[in-house]
């Protein structure tokens, strides 16, 4: 019956997630379905409702995950919705209303790839968290997630990413800068990252690693699309993960290269200053370790997105070539040196001595460390060991923390 959902069908996830949830442990649905079986009329309405209450409650107190791996529509989707991942099959659908409904109501046509594809989930919606090939793919993923969001520390302090130390001595600070991926490959165990909405918000990146066998969540700024600045998306990628990462009590190294929130009327119409506040709030009430490494550019208000000391970060660092403040050089100086620059007819020494001087005066880390900013100056290759020490720091940071359930907004 291509997967309808009845009354009892209904019953039956609903009653194995409340199982799930009272025996704290994590819950996967593979769906394949068309929606509630419309000749069952309203008898199943309440039920499929008491899938949604219970994926509901269960988000944020066990790890949720859902595998699409047909076509979905109506109910089954909406419970992806709720869910923590969703890990999409890449032949796989899911719709509120199917095609032919949609035909029928408002006449518009599509097929179901162009409404609600892999391809559309991944970089349009932001709901499809990864996507797998096939089903065993799929399986795959769900396992591996799972170990990031349930196995216990293991740090320890004597082993060491064996391309991490030759990679930063035989690359310029410039090349490393401009490639994030490669920083994260670098800093963190070898082939252990695993990156949550990747074609979603190029800009930046987040996901799961290993550091020392021990699991990790990642927000980075990705400077090579966008120069790495925070838009609506990006803003919707990382309070949802980092909430993930609260709720589940998994540290969070965040790497730091932006020049701020994107302007534009396209992104105050699309209500930047409330996505965007939605960051500052999970950052001001989470409980779970973070450490911030400022690797390139932080100006403006992405300075507190990329989690400061006075919205919770436990420890930030700065490397050494590092630029922190209000605003970037090309920007400020022609704003506040505009009369001398005027004046000097725009003569191509006096700008770059005035912007060296600035960047000198306002922007390097050393000022940074003066003000209470950051906790210590660090060159690049330093960097995996620094944050293997303040997670070793950290580990018994939870102990007598009362432990609260922390809800997890879905995606949008």
């Amino acid at each position: 019956m291509h997967g309808t959902m009845g009354e009892e069908h209904c019953l039956k996830i609903a009653n194995a997630v409340n199982k799930a949830l009272s025996l704290k442990v994590p819950i996967v649905i593979v769906f394949e379905s068309a929606g509630l079986r419309i000749q069952v009329g309203a008898h199943a309405m309440n039920p499929v409702a008491l899938i949604f209450n219970n994926l509901a409650k269960a988000s944020g107190q066990v790890p949720t995950i859902a595998i699409m791996v047909g076509v979905n529509s109506g109910a089954p989707a909406y419970s992806a919705a709720l869910m923590d991942f969703t890990i999409m099959v890449r032949s796989s659908t899911m719709f509120i209303t199917g095609p032919k409904v949609i035909e029928k109501v408002i006449n518009e046509k599509n097929d179901i790839k162009t409404l609600g594809g892999t391809d559309v989930h991944a970089s349009i919606t932001g709901l499809a968290s990864l996507i797998a090939e096939n089903e065993p793919d799929a399986f795959n993923i769900a396992k591996k997630l799972l170990g990031f969001l349930t196995q216990p520390s293991k740090l320890t302090l004597d082993t060491v990413n064996k391309k991490s130390k030759s990679f930063f001595r035989n690359h310029t600070t410039k090349a490393i800068d401009d490639d994030m991926y490669a920083i994260i490959e670098n800093v963190f165990d070898e082939n252990s990252f695993l990156e949550i909405h990747k074609q979603y918000a190029k800009n930046c990146i987040v996901g799961f690693a290993e550091i020392n066998n021990t699991s990790v969540g990642i927000v980075a700024n990705q400077s090579a699309v966008m120069s790495g600045a925070i838009d609506v998306n990006a803003s919707k990628k990382m309070y949802r993960f980092l909430q993930i990462c609260d709720a589940y009590d998994v540290p969070v190294v965040f790497l730091a290269d932006t020049p701020g929130y994107l302007p534009g009327k396209a992104e105050e119409h699309s209500a930047i200053l409330g996505v965007g506040a939605r960051i500052l709030s999970v950052l001001a009430n989470s409980t779970n370790s973070k450490v911030t490494i400022i690797t390139g550019k932080l100006f403006g208000g992405a300075y507190a997105a990329m989690c400061p000391k006075t919205l919770g970060a436990d420890y930030v660092f700065a490397w050494n070539t590092a630029e922190i403040g209000i605003m970037g050089t090309e920007a400020a100086v022609h704003l506040l040196f505009a009369k001398q620059i005027e004046a000097s007819k725009h003569d191509a020494t006096f700008i770059q001595q005035t912007k060296d001087a600035y960047k000198t005066q306002y922007l390097s880390p050393e000022v940074a460390a003066e003000n209470h900013l950051i906790d210590g100056i660090i060159a690049p290759a330093e960097t995996r060991k620094i944050i293997i020490k303040c997670l070793k720091s950290l580990e018994h940071k939870a102990s007598g923390q009362q432990k609260k359930r922390k809800i997890i907004t879905p995606m949008g």
